[in-house]
């Protein structure tokens, strides 16, 4: 279930104020250049969220399977057709995948390779909105929603933060929580476990 609280759970980790526009809630695509659609954002930002939503246990199964490879290979092909591309250079080799809980919602992590521009992500968690305390089976995914964060590129200039924690909705909203951890699997996971346990 969503955090009824959601923004002010957000602004307790970040130590955000609580005055208007302290959280900024946008769809990426009014801030975006044409150069910034890349195969790298439109994998993650696209392929894999809307995919993520339309099977959440189909996908999470999916990327812990051993057969994990053949589908980032499928949606690799999804999102050259996306940019209406025949061939890519884009390595699925360099994914990571870590299936972790985050305050006892079993979660999958796609660790991508390291973006070369802004909003690129660093990482993506698909967290089930279902706590699990034993073994996960696919019985304990099936009808149950998840939640698609994103660890983004975030450096245009000397000044700004490295990172931004963001989320999708299954609509295509983009939601902008502001300056995120540091782009490392360890610090992604806390910060995602504080927001739940603010919840």
């Amino acid at each position: 279930m969503r955090c009824r609280h959601w923004r002010r759970a957000i602004a307790a980790v970040l130590g955000a104020s609580r005055g208007p526009g302290s959280l900024s809630f946008i769809r990426c695509e009014e801030i975006m250049n044409a150069r910034d659609i890349t195969f790298h954002y439109v994998f993650v930002h696209r392929t894999l969220r809307s995919v993520a939503y339309r099977s959440p246990a189909g996908t999470m199964f999916s990327l812990m399977s051993p057969s994990r490879a053949a589908f980032l290979s499928a949606l690799a092909q999804d999102t050259a057709s996306l940019l209406d591309q025949k061939d890519s250079d884009f390595d699925i080799g360099g994914i990571q995948i870590h299936g972790v809980r985050i305050a006892g919602r079993p979660t999958v992590i796609v660790q991508m390779p390291r973006p070369t521009r802004c909003p690129e992500a660093h990482f993506a968690a698909i967290v089930l909105q279902k706590i699990v305390t034993g073994p996960i089976r696919k019985s304990d995914l099936t009808g149950a929603g998840v939640e698609f964060f994103t660890l983004e590129e975030s450096r245009t200039h000397a000044e700004a933060p490295e990172t931004m924690l963001c989320s999708w909705e299954a609509d295509g909203s983009h939601h902008n929580f502001g300056a995120g951890p540091k782009p490392t699997l360890e610090a992604f996971r806390e910060r995602l476990k504080q927001l739940y346990e603010n919840c």
